[in-house]
């Protein structure tokens, strides 16, 4: 019996694996939720030849509830906090997430976990409880605000600074620059420079970036980015700026292309799971399409229902090969896993 029952659960998840436009957590929340039903349905289905008596069922249900009661702690909690962070939709496999030391893009989300995919490439599975109890921040993929901060010293006027900055700043690429005063220290003035990035894909090469564009344009400018300190450590003239110097090489450098990480490999998987996000959103809205044009046809009639039942034709075709391109993604994911 207990062999059926898991024939059977597993038929189920394969097929709803193999549906198209139905998630990993849609299969992990409906399997959880047929196992106990099965369960009690195939002992109460018995023959009375072979059913168990009163006694052995009571047995069983108390046996699940320890087990459940002992796995309560992480196996539902997790459970639990997965459906908060699904009703709350506070990131998606697009975003960026941040919590505590773990900084990466979200390539993955279960009922029990959330996977990221790191800077290295690597991967870090988070539990879902350990998600809902700490500080998440989320970089949005419809874009965030990058910042660089530099400490210049007390003999260079902030009217000469914030210029210099703004410029580095719309050079990098970014929109909406701004430049604040953080601190007056004992020794140096420290700056912060920011701006809006709208491509969060290049999130990490885009702050290289930045302070790349600072260090040009400090240097341009004759602005020396070191502590008055450094007098202590090593006797310079009064009079003359510790600025490197800027060569041909060094132009040339800066009108060659950036030096950048390679988003695509780094992201892969969550660039494969961003996919399959829009593929999912875009095969939902034409569902969402064809209903209201099966409600429209039900109450048009002469020609107006004749062309409604064309453009359901069509919306249906276009369902069948999102459905087929959402399904061919999965086989690949597959493949992919088994290699």
């Amino acid at each position: 019996m207990v062999a059926v029952l898991v024939l059977v659960l597993g038929l189920i998840d394969r097929v709803m694996e193999r549906q198209a436009g139905v998630t990993k957590f849609t299969r992990q929340l409906t399997i959880i939720l047929l196992t106990p039903t099965a369960t009690v349905a195939a002992l109460l289905g018995l023959p009375d030849s072979i059913a168990p008596d009163q006694t052995v069922i009571q047995l069983v249900g108390i046996a699940a509830t320890v087990v459940v009661t002992l796995s309560s702690t992480t196996l539902v909690s997790n459970a639990m906090a997965g459906l908060i962070l699904r009703f709350v939709k506070s990131f998606r496999p697009r975003d960026f997430i941040q919590v505590d030391d773990h900084l990466g893009r979200v390539s993955e989300r279960g009922l029990f976990h959330v996977e990221i995919q790191t800077i290295h490439r690597g991967l870090v599975t988070l539990p879902n409880q350990f998600l809902i109890t700490r500080p998440l921040r989320v970089v949005r993929y419809s874009g965030t605000v990058i910042t660089a901060d530099v400490s210049l010293g007390y003999d260079v006027a902030h009217q000469v600074v914030e210029p210099i900055l703004m410029e580095s700043a719309e050079r990098a690429g970014l929109s909406e620059p701004s430049v604040q005063v953080i601190t007056l220290g004992d020794y140096t003035v420290t700056y912060r420079v920011a701006g809006f990035l709208a491509d969060v894909k290049t999130l990490f090469t885009a702050q290289s970036t930045l302070r790349r564009r600072v260090l040009d344009g400090l240097h341009d400018g004759g602005v020396e980015i070191a502590s008055p300190m450094l007098m202590g450590h090593r006797a310079l003239s009064e009079n003359k700026p510790l600025v490197p110097k800027i060569g041909q090489a060094v132009l040339d450098h800066r009108v060659a292309e950036e030096s950048a990480a390679p988003g695509d490999l780094i992201f892969d998987k969550a660039e494969e799971a961003e996919l399959d996000d829009r593929v999912q959103e875009e095969l939902e809205s034409r569902r969402d399409d064809m209903k209201v044009l099966v409600q429209e046809s039900e109450k048009a009639t002469g020609l107006n229902k004749e062309k409604l039942a064309n453009d359901i034709d069509a919306l249906r075709v276009e369902i069948a090969v999102v459905e087929a391109e959402l399904e061919a993604r999965e086989d690949d994911a597959e493949m992919d896993e088994e290699d």
